[in-house]
C-alpha cells in the first residue's frame, strides 16, 4: 500500500504542479526553480531507501540533491548571481567555508557549499519569478509543491505507518527520515497558506487548518510553538480584512482553539510541552557546567538543555580563531554524537561568532524590512514567517538541511520582492 500510495502522490503532485505552472511554462528559469524544490521533496518521499541506497559513496537523496543543485547553478545566468541583494549570502557562505578549511574539515565542504548554492540560487530564481509573474501565480505553484510532502503524510497516516521515536512516540511524516525535517516543510506550507490569496475565507482557514494538522501529526513541539506568530498574524489580518467587525470573534475562536488543542495532540507531545514548565520554573538551576547535571536534569526537554550546555561550554572554551570562525561545517562538540538542536549554538560552534552575527543579522534585517513593507498584510505575514524560523531555531537545526534552506529561500525571495515595492506583490495583499 505504501509503495502504491507513494507513486500516486508523486504523480498527482507533479500533475498539480505542472497545471499551476501553465501560465509560466514559457519561462525556463521559473520551471527550474520549482523543479528543484519538487525533486528534493520527491527524493524524501522515497523513504528509507533514498537514505540507505549508496551510489558513488553517497545516498540517493544526497547524490540526487547534489546533481539537481549543480544543474540549477549551471543553468542560471551569471547576471542573476550578480544581484546586489545576494551579496550578504555570499559573504556569510564564504565565512563558513573559510572556517571549515582552516579547521581541516575540507571533507564537509561539498555538502556545505551545496546547501548555500541551493539557498542563493532558489532565492534569486523565486525573486525573479515574483517580478515577472506576480505572487499569485508563484504562491499557487508553491502550494502545489508543498502538496507532495503533505500528501505523503496522509499516506503514512492512512497506512498506519508512523515513525516510532526512542520514547515510543508516534510521528506521521511520510517518507521523511526525521520528524524535525518534515515539520520544517510543514511550517513552510503553513506560511504559504497564510499569505496566499484564496477565493473565500473558509477555504483559507481550511488550508491553514490542514497545515496545522500536519504539524500536530508530525509530533514536533518546537514547530508548533514556532507556528504561533503565523497563526496570530493570519487571524488578525483576516479579522481586519472584514472591516474589523469579526476581529474579536476570530481572536476568540483562536483562543478557544489553543485551549482545546491539547486534546488533539499525541500524549507524548503533551508530555514534552510539560517539560517547558520545568524549564521555566528551574531555568536558573540548569545554567551550570554540563558535568554537574544530574540524570533527571539531563532528560529535560528531551536532553536538549544538557546538549545546549555542552555546546555552550565548547564555544566558550574555543581558541580565538575558532571562536571567530568556528570548528567547521558538520563539526560536533567533544564527546557529543549529535548536533546541538539549537541553530544559534550550532552556528556558533561550527561557524563562530562571525557566522552567528552574519546569518542571524541577515534574518533579523529581512524580518524588519518585511514588517515595514507594503502591502501591510504580505509584509507582516512574511515577517511572521521569519519570526517563526527564529523561534524554531531555538529547538532544532534548520540551516544545515536542504528543506530548511528551501523554506528560507522562499521567505528571502518574498522579502526581497517586498523591499523594493514591486507592484505585482500587491496581488498577495
Amino acid at each position: 500500500m505504501l509503495q502504491a500510495g507513494t507513486t500516486a502522490v508523486l504523480a498527482a503532485s507533479l500533475w498539480l504542479l505542472w497545471r499551476q505552472l501553465r501560465p509560466m511554462r514559457g519561462d525556463l528559469l521559473t520551471l527550474v526553480a520549482f523543479g528543484l524544490i519538487w525533486s528534493r521533496f520527491a527524493l524524501a518521499a522515497l523513504g528509507p531507501s533514498a537514505v540507505q541506497t549508496q551510489l558513488a559513496g553517497q545516498s540517493l537523496i544526497a547524490l540526487g540533491t547534489l546533481i539537481t543543485v549543480s544543474f540549477v547553478a549551471v543553468v542560471i545566468p551569471l547576471s542573476l548571481y550578480r544581484a546586489d541583494q545576494a551579496a550578504p549570502i555570499y559573504g556569510i557562505a564564504s565565512l563558513g567555508a573559510a572556517g571549515t578549511i582552516l579547521s581541516g574539515s575540507v571533507g564537509a565542504l561539498p555538502s556545505y557549499v551545496t546547501l548555500w548554492v541551493l539557498f542563493a540560487s532558489l532565492a534569486l530564481l523565486l525573486d525573479r519569478a515574483y517580478t515577472l509573474h506576480g505572487p499569485a501565480m508563484v504562491l499557487r505553484a508553491l502550494l502545489a509543491v508543498f502538496a507532495l510532502p503533505l500528501g505523503m503524510q496522509v499516506v503514512s497516516f492512512g497506512a498506519g505507518l508512523p515513525k516510532v521515536g526512542p520514547d515510543g512516540s508516534l510521528s506521521y511524516i511520510g517518507g521523511y527520515a526525521h520528524e524535525a525535517v518534515f515539520a520544517i516543510v510543514a511550517l513552510g506550507a503553513l506560511w504559504t497558506a497564510t499569505i496566499s490569496s484564496w477565493p473565500n475565507r473558509r477555504l483559507a482557514w481550511l488550508a491553514v487548518a490542514v497545515c496545522l494538522a500536519a504539524l500536530v501529526l508530525a509530533n514536533y513541539r518546537t514547530m508548533l510553538i514556532a507556528a504561533l506568530p503565523l497563526i496570530a498574524a493570519f487571524a488578525i489580518f483576516d479579522g481586519v480584512g472584514q472591516g474589523g467587525r469579526i476581529l474579536p470573534r476570530v481572536l476568540a475562536i483562536c483562543a478557544v482553539g489553543l485551549i482545546l488543542l491539547p486534546a488533539a495532540m499525541p500524549p507524548a507531545l503533551i508530555e514534552r510541552f510539560a517539560d517547558l514548565g520545568t524549564l521555566a520554573s528551574d531555568w536558573e538551576q540548569l545554567l551550570k557546567p554540563p558535568e554537574t547535571f544530574t540524570a533527571a536534569e539531563k532528560d529535560v526537554l528531551s536532553a536538549r538543555v544538557y546538549i545546549w550546555a555542552r555546546y555552550a561550554a565548547a564555544v566558550a572554551q574555543a581558541d580565538l580563531p575558532q571562536l571567530l570562525l568556528g570548528h567547521g561545517a558538520e563539526a560536533l562538540a567533544p564527546g557529543m554524537g549529535t548536533h546541538p538542536h539549537n541553530e544559534y549554538l550550532r552556528v556558533a560552534y561550527q561557524h563562530g561568532i562571525l557566522g552567528v552575527v552574519g546569518l542571524f543579522g541577515l534574518l533579523i534585517a529581512l524580518t524588519v524590512v518585511s514588517a515595514r513593507a507594503k502591502p501591510r498584510r504580505a509584509g507582516v505575514l512574511t515577517a511572521s514567517g521569519f519570526a517563526a524560523f527564529l523561534i524554531a531555531a531555538t529547538g532544532t537545526s534548520l540551516f544545515d538541511r536542504p528543506e530548511g534552506m528551501i523554506v528560507l529561500a522562499i521567505l528571502t525571495a518574498t522579502a526581497w520582492n517586498l523591499s523594493v515595492g514591486r507592484q505585482p506583490v500587491s496581488a498577495a495583499a
